[in-house]
């Protein structure tokens, strides 16, 4: 492993851990309440099917791309994740205002987005 590559991990592990800080003070702060479970409740059918279908056209990209034998580079991964967590931040914003939860998924995309930022 080279020195740049060590950088690069020990910097994406530190924005990790102040991310997890900061969507903490930010849940104290603007009183955001924690849903309970891992699932994720969509706001609304729209964004029910506009989630899945994105998740069915990635799968079938990352298939044919290993069907045809296309290198699949690890950043398409980040590129996934932040127009997933856009669109959740766009339709939690769009729909749900007064739960203000879009602003821990306006995280969660500024994350990724800096975590592409370094791996490219």
């Amino acid at each position: 492993m080279k020195i740049i590559d060590t950088i690069k991990f020990i910097f994406i592990i530190f924005l990790l851990l102040g991310s997890i800080a900061i969507m903490v003070w930010i849940k104290k702060k603007f009183n955001i309440n924690e849903k309970i479970g891992w699932y994720y409740k969509p706001v609304n059918n729209l964004h029910k099917w506009l989630e899945r279908s994105f998740l069915i056209v990635w799968f079938a990209f990352i298939m044919v791309g290993l069907t045809l034998g296309i290198s699949v580079k690890s950043y398409f991964l980040f590129i996934f994740l932040l127009v997933f967590a856009g669109l959740r931040a766009f339709m939690e914003w769009k729909y749900e205002v007064e739960t203000k939860r879009y602003y821990l998924s306006l995280i969660n995309v500024i994350q990724v987005l800096i975590i592409l930022i370094i791996l490219l």
